[in-house]
Parts: C-alpha cells; structure tokens; sequence
C-alpha cells in the first residue's frame, strides 16, 4: 500500500491542534513503518478524523491533553485504532428530575391499567389524562361495597 503524495499535509490538516511538540518530524519515518506493519492509509486517516471529533467534543483541542502526532502515528501505539466515541453526556439536575417524574406517572399508569404516553405527549399532558382515569376509576373501598352489595342480591 502506498502512501499519497500529499500525506503529511493530509494528516497535519486533519489532526488536533496541541499545546507543545506535535513531532512531525518523526512522523515521516514512523508513519511507513505503520503502513509496513499492516495499517492502511484509509485506516489512519479514518482514526485521525474520529480523534479530532472526540478532541472536539471534550474541549481539548489546542491543551496539553491532545496526543502529540508522533505517538499517536507510531506503528507500535497505533493511536488511529483506539475507539474514540465521545463519552456521553451527564444529565443536568432538570433533565434527572423530569426522567424521575416520567418514572412515577409510568408506574402510577400501569397500576390502574392505564395506556403508555404517546411520543409527542409531554409530562404535563400525559398526567392531565392520567389523573381523569384515576378519577375515573373506582376506588378499591367502592369494589369492595359494590362485590357485597352483589353478594347479597345473588343471595336474594
């Protein structure tokens, strides 16, 4: 597999900025020594890509913290083959008190037989229908009045 002409401008666009040495330098050398060692040009280019994204998603690009080129290109690290999903978001306090909320009027729901909330329902809307069902609903003192009140007619 060979290399295209214009690799190291390639790579040099497509990879994080950091703060100190990127070691380009060493990086012509290392990179055909990856391609020797079984990497495709496809491959490294794709793992330079994701790399920036997840840089880009925690807000590291231009710190410390961004891998300098010469490790990250090195036939024996091979930073291009890590899994660079961007680690996912932490629910904020008002996101964890409506999952809470959906939780409760979901179980509440399933107690008295009640349908699931549509997609395009909000919280709001699927409680105005839930508390007209409850109301709706006989209370368990009723069913028991209403079973004797049966009871006794069928004895009749």
């Amino acid at each position: 597999m060979k290399l295209p002409p214009d690799w190291l401008e390639q790579l040099k666009s497509e990879y994080p900025q950091r703060y100190g040495p990127q070691g380009w330098l060493r990086v012509r050398t290392i990179l055909p020594q990856s391609i020797s060692a079984g990497a495709t040009w496809e491959q490294i280019l794709s793992g330079t890509r994701a790399y920036r994204e997840y840089c880009l998603a925690t807000g590291s690009i231009g710190t410390q913290h961004v891998k300098s080129a010469s490790t990250f290109f090195d036939y024996r690290t091979q930073g291009w083959t890590e899994d660079y999903a961007p680690p996912e978001k932490p629910q904020s306090a008002a996101e964890q008190k409506l999952n809470a909320r959906w939780e409760q009027l979901k179980a509440r729901a399933l107690s008295i037989g009640f349908r699931s909330p549509m997609a395009v329902e909000s919280c709001d809307v699927f409680e105005t229908f839930l508390k007209r069902a409850e109301r709706e609903q006989p209370s368990p003192v009723q069913n028991v009045v209403s079973l004797l009140a049966r009871d006794k007619s069928i004895r009749s």
